[in-house]
């Protein structure tokens, strides 16, 4: 069944697909929607470590309030987790090296994708009535000594519903 939350939420997981960390090779070894990957009934770190480069995709409703001309002005975050781990090797997570993206390579590419975005602007996707998305919010949620991040970053838009 598709809604505004999940075709935002589909159109995003092609963008992220899309990104590359060097010509040719994807910046991220995992994309797909946000369902508990890890944790600790689901292997904890080792599967954080498996998964890694990773984007995981959560949409979400934020309430909702009127508009000037009495529309509804439903916003629509999507919440972005990306992670990095690079445990038994001596490079640091934030920064990488020539064969595996830092943290703050992925961040950088993803809110340059993110920021300012539209769904329909993505192959496939059209008719997705939201306003651009934009920057909200970021947090640095784990730095493990240098050799597991993990970041959160929230974009937002409004879904305009007309009144009938």
């Amino acid at each position: 069944m598709s809604n505004i939350y999940t075709d935002c939420a589909n159109a995003a997981i092609a963008a992220a697909t899309a990104l590359e960390f060097t010509e040719g090779v994807a910046l991220f070894k995992t994309v797909e929607f946000w369902n508990s990957q890890f944790d600790a009934s689901v292997g904890g770190m080792s599967s954080f470590d498996r998964l890694a480069p990773f984007f995981f995709i959560e949409p979400a409703a934020d309430g909702g309030r009127r508009a000037g001309d009495g529309d509804l002005n439903a916003p629509v975050n999507l919440n972005i987790m990306i992670g990095q781990s690079m445990t038994g090797r001596s490079d640091n997570v934030k920064v990488g090296d020539a064969y595996n993206p830092g943290i703050f390579d992925m961040l950088e590419k993803v809110m340059q994708t993110f920021d300012i975005w539209h769904p329909n602007s993505v192959d496939g996707f059209s008719g997705i009535t939201v306003d651009e998305f934009r920057y909200q919010a970021s947090y640095e949620q784990a730095d493990e000594k240098c050799k597991r991040a993990l970041y959160q970053i929230t974009f937002t838009s409004n879904y305009i519903v007309p009144r009938s």
